[in-house]
């Protein structure tokens, strides 16, 4: 019972820090074809100065953080974007034939200062609508990181 407890909590917590982890293998690719791969990704994604959205970036242990934006953007009961802006953490880890996308700490800066995390279930209709769009646009960053890696 008490493993079953510990397990369900590790579960819990990590479900509430990773919204989507996608790992990607091909064992012909090496880690600096991906490492290189998956800067000119960042680029293609968040503008030709990816510098602007690399936290970090290490080569040697094949790690890079990402803070960028997305477009999803919580809207009015009259279906208008709201000012304000939704950004997300990604860290990207690459070792030869694989690389890990961890997409995590999404949030939505209102212009009026009120922040959104993800992983809060407050914020009734109009969040949950934000937290969809987020999760789609997720899924489709991840798919065009697929074809940029299978290249």
């Amino acid at each position: 019972m008490k493993i079953r407890l510990i397990v369900a909590m590790i579960v819990l917590c990590t479900n509430a820090v990773a919204q989507k982890t996608e790992v990607l293998s091909d064992s012909s690719k090496t880690k600096t074809a991906i490492f290189n791969r998956t800067l000119f990704w960042i680029e293609k994604i968040w503008g030709t100065n990816a510098d602007k959205v690399i936290e970090s970036r290490d080569e040697v242990a094949g790690t890079i953080l990402v803070r960028g934006g997305l477009k999803a953007a919580p809207k009015s009961d009259e279906g208008f974007a709201v000012k304000g802006q939704s950004i997300t953490e990604l860290t990207i880890q690459v070792e030869n034939g694989r690389a890990k996308l961890n997409f995590q700490a999404t949030t939505f800066k209102w212009d009026a200062g009120t922040v959104w995390n993800f992983g809060d279930d407050n914020g009734g209709t109009q969040k949950a609508k934000w937290k969809a769009e987020v999760a789609i646009e997720i899924d489709e960053l991840i798919e065009n990181y697929k074809v940029d890696f299978n290249k």
